[in-house]
């Protein structure tokens, strides 16, 4: 699955199209579906895989820093943006990832909630909803990372 990713997914893309923002939901769904399996843990445990995901979730976040990216927010994009913090909290909840890993992941996600908050208020009603929703997922992403945070990892973010 990392393999099909990583040939599919375009290392320098600035911007997505239509068709790579359904393959990257796509592949989210389903990796969020397989990572519930208890076999899929000691998978993500070998070798590199765990610092591969971690990348290829780390390209995806990074990209929806660019608010040319990122707006019109529709369901697709918060969708991408949500899975990729849903998995990097479950990680971290697991054991799998400390908090000095996921900084610049930490950073990049406090980048997306500033610019919705920035957006929502020149953003037509339309995506007003799906910004929302998005948001308060993020919001309660930074919740959970303090409850699982030490506080000396906090004072670093």
């Amino acid at each position: 699955m990392l393999e099909s990713f990583e040939e599919v997914f375009p290392q320098d893309e600035t911007s997505y199209s239509v068709s790579t923002l359904k393959y990257l939901e796509d592949w989210l769904e389903l990796f969020s579906i397989l990572r519930k399996g208890h076999q899929i843990h000691q998978e993500i445990l070998q070798e590199d895989n765990l610092i591969r995901i971690v990348e290829i979730l780390r390209r995806i976040l990074i990209s929806f820093t660019d608010p040319w990216n990122l707006y019109p927010l529709d369901e697709i994009k918060a969708s991408c943006v949500h899975r990729c913090a849903e998995v990097i909290l479950d990680f971290r909840w697991k054991g799998f990832l400390r908090a000095d890993s996921t900084i610049d992941i930490d950073a990049t996600i406090l980048n997306i909630v500033v610019s919705i908050h920035t957006a929502m208020k020149e953003e037509e009603e339309d995506s007003k909803e799906t910004m929302a929703e998005l948001l308060k997922y993020l919001e309660g992403y930074w919740i959970e990372v303090s409850k699982i945070s030490s506080t000396n990892e906090i004072i670093k973010f």
